[in-house]
């Protein structure tokens, strides 16, 4: 994007990094919580305690493992530039194995460019007794704050749409013609239904599908990710540089009017979005749904004002 420029935007702490486990540790450590008395064990013999003590660590231990497996980690990195008021990419990791790559970018009101959004989520596979042995061990440290060791897991949706910013849900047709061919090329279509809040703002263009262990499946989506992002940019790039023409001969009332049905339309993919229960109930398990609210309205879909 040479001609339009891509700057790094400062994010809140608390965004652009979080990690519930630190959350935890904070609560378990702070504030004045009333002292109690330890309590008092009586043992009739050695073998006894040995036996308390054994089971008070293998407790210990499953509430460790419980708590790790829910552990959330979310990083977010957001750029703007002329023509994008924002892009977005958020990477969450959780300690069961569920892994989540979101990539959107929002284009500023006045270029008519869809809003290219990506997804993919990895579910845990089965453990294995290899895998269950190196995930115990690694999450019997309650001290340890890295990222947590994964399990393997295998690409379960993969999903990648230029949502239209037209409320009559169009493409662009020289965009949508660059798309049909690309999908040709690639080899790619959708093989999974669309979520029901999904079909007012997905486009006949959306490619949603659930790779599940197929290598070349996937390895055709990544590389037409790959190219559609690419010539979304270029349309971008294009949209920047002969920006003054696409304004001649239109009135300062018209170009208003479709500032506010662009406006209208980068809404109703705000509202939708919102709708996705699935992506809410894990930021909410993690960190509460206030701050699920207020990440998915203010971080994920928020809009630009008219």
């Amino acid at each position: 994007m040479s001609s339009s420029g891509l700057e790094l935007v400062e994010l809140d702490p608390g965004v652009e990094y979080r990690d519930s486990a630190e959350e935890k540790d904070e609560n378990a450590t702070g504030g004045d919580d009333e002292k109690t008395e330890p309590e008092k064990l009586d043992f009739e013999s050695v073998d006894a305690m040995r036996a308390a003590v054994e089971a008070a660590a293998a407790c210990e231990a499953a509430r460790l493992a419980r708590l790790e497996k829910m552990r959330l980690v979310v990083e977010n990195r957001v750029y703007s530039s002329a023509v994008f008021r924002k892009i977005h990419l958020e990477l969450a990791l959780r300690g069961d194995g569920l892994q989540v790559l979101h990539c959107v970018l929002f284009p500023r009101l006045e270029f008519d460019l869809p809003i290219l959004s990506m997804d993919l989520v990895a579910a845990p596979l089965p453990p294995t007794p290899k895998t269950s042995s190196s995930s115990s061990s690694s999450s019997s440290d309650p001290a340890s704050l890295q990222p947590p060791l994964l399990p393997d897991s295998v690409v379960s949706l993969a999903i990648i749409d230029p949502c239209p910013a037209r409320l009559d849900g169009s493409l662009p047709e020289p965009y949508r013609d660059v798309v049909v061919a690309l999908q040709r090329e690639c080899g790619v279509a959708s093989n999974r239904s669309q979520p029901e809040w999904g079909r007012e703002i997905f486009s006949e263009a959306c490619i949603l599908t659930r790779p599940a262990g197929d290598e070349d499946l996937l390895k055709r989506f990544l590389r037409y990710a790959l190219s559609l992002h690419s010539a979304h940019l270029t349309f971008a790039d294009n949209l920047f540089a002969n920006r003054g023409e696409s304004r001649r001969g239109k009135t300062k009332q018209q170009r208003l009017r479709e500032r506010a049905a662009t406006a209208a339309a980068h809404a109703r993919y705000r509202d939708k979005q919102l709708q996705n229960g699935a992506t809410r109930g894990v930021l909410a398990a993690a960190f509460g749904k206030e701050w699920a609210d207020r990440y998915m309205e203010e971080v994920m879909f928020d809009v630009e004002g008219v």
